[in-house]
């Protein structure tokens, strides 16, 4: 920007938008002029599909669009009038001078999209996630990028988002709306409907599209759900929740309509189950003949963090799932199969599971076992779970998979966690014990009855 001093004479020039290269603004920079407050200049509209703008002073010009209809949103450009002289240079001297308008980079007056898009993410905290234990709350967000701009009698602009039986949404936070720094209000900016697992937001309120002072911007929508105890285990489409955004192309006519969907998956996974047909993967057993195949009433608790040398580690809890809120799972039978340590509602990641109890006449196994759960994806849908990989200690000892019946298959080993029994006490010094035993009864028999002899002689 050019600067004067009081006599009217060039003093310098000014850079009050912060722009590195002032020959080749960015797209960044060029955005982030606050234009909310100037006074423009219209450009007019000529029949061959330019503008102009007569009678202008030397200097640089940011132009923006700031009416358009629909799903189209431009770039912003910058036009330059400057001085050349007579060899063409950007140089004022005692020669001829003529004008010259360029328009620079990054945009010569482009289009920037025809359509919007819709974009959807799910964190379990701050970490994006694909997979989630039972019970976890899971922070949903859909981007609407750009937001369309409707100046005619038909707008459309909605989200319509459907949650799976293993997604319960949580209604009593609501959904938030934001754009910008700016946090949309409820029933001015858009109304909200939710039913049977449908949520749909609705950016038309009263017939009236709400979002055009935000035109070209980003809109992100967000809510939480729970994985809850319907969710589908280990492998398959998962739980899904599958968005579309709805928007017209042209508000001036009716019917013309486009759309844009995305997908999550959020999955979840169970170990010995008899659901998943998963049996055999963790095997407790004992070495007494009859627990040979199998020992049930074995209690584990379940680590978030190796307990070996952490007297007060982190449980893991699953309260919806088969893990108790103590963190353990007990052995049982399942699918008449003994010795089961049944863990469902697993998120991917790694475990530390150790025995705490052992069944009447056992001896309790302290050794931490670490059992690693790797979800295995298809290799052209990156987001579609085939199976999993299971292993102890750092040893594959189970693959989980299906077939092309749709059965899940395991193919492995599995893992066998032994139990050592409770030895009864030897006998110390031959038969020494015993005859003394034998000995102190003997005696007490004898006393005994002298005592009831002197009675009755005493009597009589």
């Amino acid at each position: 920007m050019a600067e004067y001093n009081n006599n009217g004479s060039f003093s310098g020039y000014s850079n009050p938008y912060k722009i590195a290269d002032i020959l080749a603004p960015t797209k960044d920079e060029l955005d982030s002029i606050d234009v909310s407050n100037m006074t423009g200049v219209k450009l007019t509209a000529g029949t061959d599909g330019t503008y102009t703008a007569e009678n202008q002073a030397v200097g640089m010009y940011l132009i923006v669009v700031t009416k358009f209809d629909g799903a189209t949103t431009y770039a912003r450009a910058v036009a330059s009038i400057c001085y050349k002289n007579e060899s063409g240079a950007n140089v004022i001297d005692s020669k001829e001078l003529t004008m010259a308008t360029t328009v620079q980079a990054p945009a010569t007056w482009i289009k920037k999209t025809t359509e919007v898009k819709v974009d959807k993410t799910a964190k379990v905290g701050e970490k994006d996630v694909t997979s989630a234990k039972i019970g976890d709350v899971i922070d949903f967000a859909v981007e609407i990028n750009p937001i369309p701009q409707y100046s005619g009698q038909y707008p459309v602009l909605n989200v319509v988002d459907t949650l799976s039986d293993g997604l319960t949404y949580q209604e009593k936070e609501g959904i938030v709306v934001t754009v910008d720094n700016d946090t949309l209000v409820e029933d001015e900016h858009y109304t909200v409907e939710y039913a049977d697992g449908v949520l749909n937001v609705n950016f038309v309120v009263n017939g009236k599209h709400t979002l055009n002072d935000y035109a070209g911007k980003k809109a992100i929508i967000s809510y939480k759900a729970e994985l809850n105890e319907d969710a589908v285990l280990n492998q398959g489409d998962g739980n899904t929740n599958d968005v579309t955004l709805n928007y017209t192309k042209d508000s001036t006519v009716d019917g013309d309509n486009g759309s844009d969907d995305d997908k999550t998956r959020t999955y979840t996974f169970e170990i010995d189950g008899s659901a998943t047909g998963t049996t055999g993967i963790l095997n407790k057993t004992g070495e007494k003949t009859e627990d040979k195949a199998g020992l049930d009433g074995a209690v584990f608790t379940i680590y978030k963090e190796d307990p070996t040398d952490k007297e007060n580690a982190e449980i893991y809890t699953n309260s919806s799932g088969t893990i108790t809120e103590q963190g353990t799972v007990t052995t049982k039978t399942v699918d008449n199969k003994k010795g089961q340590l049944h863990i469902s509602g697993l998120a991917e990641g790694t475990y530390y599971i150790r025995e705490t109890s052992a069944p009447e006449g056992y001896s309790v196994n302290t050794h931490v076992f670490v059992v690693k759960i790797e979800a295995i994806w298809d290799k052209t849908d990156t987001t579609l779970c085939t199976g999993a990989k299971i292993t102890v200690d750092d040893k594959a000892v189970a693959t989980i998979s299906t077939n092309s019946e749709g059965e899940t298959v395991v193919d492995g080993t599995g893992a066998e966690i032994l139990n050592t029994a409770l030895q009864a006490l030897p006998s110390t010094g031959g038969i020494g014990t015993t005859i003394f035993t034998i000995g102190g009864c003997a005696i007490m028999i004898i006393a005994a009855g002298l005592f009831f002899a002197s009675r009755r002689k005493s009597a009589k």
